[in-house]
């Protein structure tokens, strides 16, 4: 139920149209563009749901493989639905991955390295910058360029900010360890 429904599907010559569930609301990027960052308790259901999402979609060793706050929408009731399936791909038990996809900030450092990557788990990577952002209003690495994303996340420890509860503390670590 956190995932934008398949509707329909039209394949013609030149063009493939598919038609999804509309969801009346936003993305999560502006959702937090007009409130800068969530209290952990407002962070937590909207977290849970994405994370219901991708593990429906893991269970079925579904990659999605650009989970980012831009493919997160959020309604008026504050559900979130994971969308955008362009770079999704099926995999099968220990296969590795090697097409660059995904959004820089977002990138696992596999991914970065350019190396063959495991696509389930660079989606728990980008689960953690999701929340390491619904919680801050920032991200942890920011760089002009692949290679400079690939030293800092490779050479620096994850800045958690002190303020964040031990819990929340120790997901993001893990996410992004």
């Amino acid at each position: 139920r956190n995932i934008v429904q398949f509707l329909h599907m039209i394949d013609t010559l030149t063009t493939t149209y598919v038609f999804m569930e509309h969801v009346a609301g936003e993305d999560l990027e502006k959702y937090l563009r007009a409130l800068g960052c969530l209290k952990e308790e407002e962070a937590r259901p909207v977290f849970q749901q994405i994370v219901s999402a991708v593990h429906f979609l893991h269970q079925r060793r579904i990659a999605h493989r650009d989970i980012k706050l831009e493919n997160i929408l959020v309604d008026a009731a504050g559900n979130a639905k994971l969308c955008d399936f362009g770079m999704a791909i099926k995999t099968t038990e220990g296969q590795m991955l090697e097409e660059t996809c995904g959004s820089i900030l977002y990138r696992a450092p596999e991914i970065l390295a350019r190396k063959p990557y495991d696509g389930l788990a660079v989606d728990m990577w980008s689960l953690g910058i999701v929340l390491y952002v619904l919680v801050t209003g920032h991200f942890p690495y920011v760089e002009a360029t692949i290679e400079d994303m690939h030293r800092i996340i490779t050479t620096t420890m994850c800045p958690i900010p002190y303020h964040l509860s031990f819990p929340c503390h120790i997901i993001i670590a893990r996410l992004l360890g």
